[in-house]
C-alpha cells in the first residue's frame, strides 16, 4: 500500500492547563539541569587554575557544555520539542569523555514511554537524514535519495500512529519495517546504516507496548551502540528477514 506524498494537518493538542503532577515533573528536570550547569561552571574554573598544565581542549569542551544548557528551552515533560532537546543534550553529553563525567539528569522516568519511544524514533530519523546528506555529497545519489525517502515516510507514519492515532499499531508495524526491508539492500552496505536500522526495527517492534521495555542501563532505548558486535544486527536482521517472507503477498 503506497504511502501518500503528503503529512496530514498535525492536530493542535492546545495548550491545556498543566497537572499538577506535570508541574512537579518539570520543576525536577529543571532543578536537575540547574545543578548540572553548577558543576559545569565550577568544573570550568578549577580547569582554569591549570593554566598551560590544563588538559588540551578540556576548558573549550565543558565551556561548550555550559552553553549547551543555558540555551536550553525545556518548557514540558509533554512536549516532543521539550523531551527531544534533552535527548539530544544527553546525547551529545554521552560523546564527550569530560562531559560523560557528569551525571545527565533523570528525566526519563518522568516523561510518558510512548512520547518518549516517539521522541527516541525520530531522533533515530535524524540521524538517517544526516546520513542521507552525507551520501549525497559523497556521490551516492541513489543510496542518499533512498534514505531520505524512507525518513519522510517514517515520518509521515509516525505522526499516524504516535501523534494523531490514526493508525493501528499492526498496520503501522507493517508497513514500517517493509519500507525497512525494501532499502535495506540499497543502504545497509553504507557504513552507519545497520545501526540506525537495527535500533529503528527494535522501536518498531516494542511500539506497542506503552511501557519502556528492555531499557538500557542509561535509562533509554537506545539498543545497539557504535561498538555492539555484528552479530546483534545479523540476528536481528535474520528475525526481519523471517518476518517480511511472512507477511509477503
Amino acid at each position: 500500500m503506497p504511502l501518500p506524498k503528503k503529512f496530514p494537518v498535525p492536530i493542535n493538542r492546545g495548550n491545556v492547563s498543566m497537572s499538577k503532577n506535570n508541574k512537579k515533573k518539570n520543576k525536577a528536570i529543571e532543578k536537575s539541569l540547574a545543578q548540572l550547569l553548577r558543576q559545569l561552571k565550577e568544573a570550568k574554573i578549577e580547569e582554569a587554575k591549570w593554566g598551560p598544565h590544563a588538559r588540551p581542549g578540556n576548558f573549550e569542551i565543558l565551556n561548550d557544555g555550559i552553553k549547551a544548557l543555558e540555551n536550553i528551552q525545556f518548557a514540558s515533560v509533554d512536549g516532543f520539542a521539550s523531551v527531544k532537546e534533552l535527548m539530544e543534550i544527553e546525547q551529545y553529553f554521552l560523546k564527550s569523555d569530560t562531559l560523560r563525567c557528569f551525571h545527565f539528569p533523570d528525566y526519563k522516568s518522568h516523561i510518558n514511554p510512548e512520547l518518549l519511544m516517539y521522541v527516541e524514533m525520530e531522533v533515530q530519523l535524524d540521524t538517517l537524514e544526516l546520513k542521507a546528506n552525507d551520501l549525497a555529497w559523497r556521490g551516492y545519489k541513489l543510496a542518499a535519495n533512498e534514505a531520505k525517502s524512507v525518513v519522510y515516510d517514517l515520518r509521515y507514519l509516525n505522526i499516524l500512529f504516535f501523534k494523531i492515532k490514526k493508525m493501528e499499531y499492526e498496520v503501522y508495524k507493517d508497513l514500517a519495517l517493509k519500507l525497512i526491508n525494501n532499502s535495506r539492500p540499497v543502504l545497509e552496505k553504507h557504513r552507519g546504516c545497520k545501526q540506525i536500522f537495527g535500533n529503528l526495527i527494535v522501536f518498531i517492534l516494542t511500539a506497542g507496548m506503552a511501557f519502556p521495555v528492555n531499557k538500557a542501563i542509561r535509562g533509554h532505548f537506545l539498543f545497539f551502540k557504535q561498538t555492539d558486535s555484528a552479530k546483534q544486527l545479523e540476528a536481528l536482521s535474520q528475525t526481519i528477514n523471517t518476518y517480511s517472507l511472512q507477511q509477503s503477498y
